[in-house]
C-alpha cells in the first residue's frame, strides 16, 4: 500500500543545507528515495514558496534555488492551496492554536488525503483531527 506523505518546508531545507550532516543525509534519503519505497510525497505551492524564502535568507543563489525547486518538483506531487484549504485551516488554527501557515500545511495535507506529515515543527506522533499523524523524521 502506498503512503501519501506531506513534506514540510524544514525537511526540504535540510535536504539542501549541509550544516547539519545527519539531518541533511536523512532529508536527502527521504526526498530522493521515493522510487525505492511505497511512499508518495506531496508538497504544496506554499511549501515551495517558503523553501525559496528560507534559502534566499541563507544567501543561496537564485539559480541554485531554482535548480533545487525543479529537483523537488520532479520528486514529489505539488498541490495548490485552495479555498477549501484556507477554510479548513481556520478551523485547525482555532482548535489547536497552531500558527497560521502551520494550520494551512495541516489543512492542505488533510485535503489531499496525506495522513502523515514529515516535519520537525510539530509534536512528534501528534494526531490532528483524528486523521493526520505528525512524524519528525529526524528522531531516531
Amino acid at each position: 500500500m502506498i503512503s501519501r506523505i506531506f513534506i514540510d518546508t524544514n525537511v526540504l531545507v535540510y535536504a539542501y543545507d549541509y550544516t547539519n550532516e545527519i539531518k541533511h543525509n536523512k532529508a536527502k534519503t527521504i526526498l530522493f528515495s521515493k522510487n525505492n519505497t511505497n511512499d508518495d510525497f506531496y508538497i504544496s505551492t506554499q511549501i515551495l514558496n517558503e523553501f525559496y524564502s528560507v534559502l534566499a535568507r541563507k544567501q543561496v543563489l537564485h539559480s541554485s534555488i531554482t535548480k533545487y525547486i525543479n529537483e523537488i518538483i520532479d520528486n514529489s506531487n505539488v498541490v495548490p492551496i485552495l479555498l477549501e484549504n484556507t477554510m479548513k485551516a481556520l478551523n485547525i488554527k482555532e482548535k489547536y492554536g497552531f500558527a497560521w501557515y502551520d494550520s494551512v500545511v495541516l489543512a492542505t495535507s488533510i485535503q489531499n488525503s496525506c495522513y502523515i506529515i514529515y516535519s520537525e515543527d510539530f509534536q512528534h506522533n501528534q494526531i490532528i483531527d483524528g486523521v493526520v499523524k505528525i512524524i519528525n523524521p529526524f528522531i531516531n
